[in-house]
């Protein structure tokens, strides 16, 4: 038994709107909504998220014999005896963010493979914690026995933890869930000596820390953004509507000059709804799932086009195809029928912020019997006669679309590897489909919405690009 206890409290404060999603999505009549993790309503950060990423942080900064020694293993056979982990994650709780809520809702569909465009009953709305939210984490350390803290790895695991940022929670391939330690406590106790032994025996849990730690000496500044492998910069030369799935109440009568019968149903006539594109921090936005659905989407069009082997699966979860490889897969069966795991992704595609102008556009669906504005009937109070009248108004509806502006396109490896090469010289080949007005981001992208033009100085010549896929698809090995 050792004489030294270490007790820790950790700040991880989020950079990006992120969390651990709660098991089971919650689906009705308006599409699928998938929720934070809580415990007694407050949004929670589960104590094995902790444990599983800072070994994973410790491993890749010290080795894998660091990780051993301080989180223990799972022994394989008698000869390999398990061991115990030394640092143990004890609690978390969540400090709310100051000037938002602690959460904000983000949704998306899937992309239709066959079709082309958003697929059918898929809507989804994601419950995110808002950026600037943090957790304090407990941790203990039990310092080996037979040694004193400054002997031991105590000081080496304080400046583990300082330097720690990890991604977690759910997203992190779009653009979700990194974070950075903005303060932190420590403490040792040792219980040899009598008013320590007192002070453990007499608090217990987060009083117990309190009253040990003092001020741990780590940068309070939030850390730079990751270092992206391809930073891309992207204009909108066509009306861009990436819609949030909310909608807004604008006031001034049916919208952009209409008359009083165009206005929605159920509404006044001094104001109208307009569906309002996403944003973050006021500021509109290409959302990273976006960006990485319909990036993969064409590069698995590219490689079937090229029939590469093996062929890229249409429900992305396969596991042994290129695309599910490097952007990830949900884990059903793979192509033998047997089933696999879920991976994330090894490529991270960040929101991306517009520098830009929004205004609103409208529109109403034509009658295919008389070609003019649809129609539909409602019945409206007379207020003279005490009756029902029915009257008819069209279906004039208003989006909001960001008009002209410019943006970047973040990629961040995350464990490419070997993969690199192909997938620069198929970002390449992509990006060319997009400058040529054959894809677009958004919706509505068949009806002039959408264009955009990427810059492509920092991935190979379209030559070269061509040239690495067909030495893959020519090898005849798998892609």
């Amino acid at each position: 038994m050792t004489d030294h206890w270490g007790r820790i409290i950790v700040r991880l404060t989020t950079l990006e709107p992120g969390g651990i999603g709660a098991p089971g999505p919650v689906a009705d009549d308006k599409g699928v909504h998938v929720p934070l993790q809580r415990r007694g309503g407050a949004l929670h950060l589960p104590p094995t998220t902790v444990a599983g990423s800072l070994r994973a942080h410790v491993r890749a900064r010290r080795g894998p014999d660091a990780a051993v020694r301080l989180f223990g293993k799972i022994g394989d056979d008698a000869k390999d005896r398990a061991a115990v982990s030394r640092v143990g994650v004890l609690d978390t709780r969540m400090v709310p963010a100051a000037d938002n809520g602690d959460t904000e809702t983000r949704t998306g569909t899937a992309h239709d493979r066959i079709r082309g465009a958003a697929a059918n009953q898929t809507l989804r709305t994601m419950e995110v914690a808002s950026a600037g939210s943090s957790w304090d984490i407990y941790l203990s350390y039990e310092v080996a026995p037979g040694t004193t803290p400054a002997a031991d790895e105590w000081p080496e695991l304080l400046e583990d933890i300082a330097c720690w940022a990890p991604l977690l929670g759910r997203g992190v391939t779009i653009g979700r869930g990194r974070t950075y330690v903005s303060d932190m406590f420590a403490g040792t106790l040792d219980l040899s000596d009598s008013k320590n032994l007192l002070t453990f025996l007499t608090h217990h849990g987060p009083d117990l820390a309190a009253a040990v730690v003092t001020r741990y000496a780590v940068p309070g500044n939030p850390p730079p953004p990751l270092t992206p492998r391809h930073e891309l910069a992207c204009t909108i030369t066509q009306a861009t509507h990436v819609g949030s799935g909310e909608t807004y109440t604008a006031p001034g009568g049916a919208p952009n000059g209409s008359t009083s019968e165009g206005a929605p149903p159920n509404l006044d006539d001094d104001q109208h709804q307009v569906a309002a594109v996403m944003q973050s921090a006021g500021v509109p936005i290409v959302p990273g799932s976006s960006l990485k659905g319909v990036m993969r989407s064409r590069i698995e069009y590219i490689l079937r086009s090229v029939k590469s082997t093996p062929m890229p699966c249409i429900d992305q979860s396969c596991g042994d195809c290129f695309t599910c490889r490097v952007f990830g897969f949900s884990g059903r069966k793979n192509t033998n029928g047997d089933p696999t795991r879920q991976a994330r992704g090894r490529i991270r595609f960040e929101d991306a912020p517009i520098t830009g102008a929004t205004t609103t556009r409208t529109h109403a669906p034509i009658d295919r019997f008389t070609g003019g504005v649809a129609q539909q009937t409602r019945l409206r109070d007379n207020d003279d006669s005490m009756r029902a009248t029915r009257e008819q108004f069209g279906l004039l509806h208003t989006r909001e679309v960001v008009e002209y502006g410019t943006f970047a396109i973040r990629l961040i490896d995350l464990g490419l590897d070997g993969d690199d090469a192909l997938l620069s010289a198929l970002l390449r080949l992509a990006i060319e489909d997009f400058n040529d007005g054959l894809v677009g981001i958004g919706g509505s992208t068949t009806r002039g919405y959408g264009r955009v033009f990427i810059e492509t100085s920092t991935l190979p010549e379209l030559s070269d690009a061509q040239a690495t896929l067909a030495r893959h698809v020519g090898a005849g090995g798998t892609i």
